[in-house]
């Protein structure tokens, strides 16, 4: 289409998202970050499973899952400056087969939200050395696998406030 001359004489685009937040009719337009960037991150843990009766054989990776579902919420309050914005949600923990039997590898998975790259890159750092550190005071093994999905939603100062 923009061969084809769609785009000629156009000026500016605007995009426009759906922002249940707001009352019915009404429509925003920030001149800065309207919506911040996007990531997942995977965890996987691999211990030694055995019977819920002998705990002190296992290493278990619920626990150390667990465990690092709380110390990933400490994140954004004790590692990034108060003044960059962050969110990590923990969404999904996935893991064992029947109620008396430790199982060998569990999964948590979650969200990441960052305004810019340096905080992503940060963000990420971080995640994976709680995970890996508190896995392995529990005796569990983890790998961490990122992904960035989309960069921060940034609108023009000039054209977001031109219509105001």
């Amino acid at each position: 289409m923009i061969k084809d001359g769609a785009l000629d004489n156009v000026g500016a685009i605007y995009g426009w998202h759906n922002w249940p937040a707001l009352p019915y009719g009404t429509m925003a337009c920030p001149d800065d970050i309207v919506m911040c960037g996007n990531g997942t991150f995977n965890i996987i843990f691999k211990g030694r499973g055995g019977h819920a009766s002998q705990p002190e054989l296992c290493a278990d990776p619920i626990l150390a899952a667990s465990a690092v579902n709380v110390a990933l919420q400490q994140i954004v309050s004790r590692r990034i400056a108060p003044q960059a914005t962050a969110v990590i949600s923990v969404t999904q923990i996935h893991g064992g087969t029947a109620p008396t039997v430790i199982p060998e590898t569990a999964t948590l998975s979650g969200s990441i939200r960052v305004p810019d790259e340096d905080t992503r890159q940060q963000l990420n750092q971080h995640i994976s050395e709680v995970a890996t550190y508190t896995a392995a005071a529990y005796g569990v093994k983890c790998t961490i696998d990122h992904e960035m999905r989309y960069q921060a939603t940034i609108n023009h100062k000039d054209q977001a406030t031109r219509g105001s």
